[in-house]
């Protein structure tokens, strides 16, 4: 069996209109039918914020604050923000900030 596993970004984002809403269901029989066939699994993963969160390339004491002042959100809070959402699981808490205080110093791409 070979497993597929797509890393995906969850953003919300507005829907955007399908151009053929009939090839894309085609394209997805085929998809099935394919997996069916060759006995395959896709997985959908959630990809893992960067605790880079301002995005300036590195983790400092900003990235720190940005997530202190956002610790105790859920999803659909105004103060909410998914970037220092690290853990991924609706809500920013200690774990979160500890994620990224863990790489303080670091540089991201």
């Amino acid at each position: 069996m070979l497993d597929l596993v797509f890393y995906t970004k969850w953003r919300k984002e507005k829907p955007r209109k399908m151009k053929s809403k009939k090839f894309t269901l085609v394209m997805l029989a085929v998809l099935l039918m394919g997996m069916f066939m060759l006995n395959l699994r896709i997985q959908l993963v959630k990809a893992q914020p960067s605790p880079d969160v301002n995005g300036d390339g590195k983790v400092d004491i900003a990235d720190v604050a940005i997530g202190a002042s956002a610790i105790g959100t859920v999803e659909g809070s105004p103060r909410w923000n998914p970037a220092v959402d690290q853990n991924v699981d609706g809500k920013i808490d200690i774990i979160d900030i500890a994620i990224i205080a863990s790489n303080f110093g670091k540089t991201f791409p």
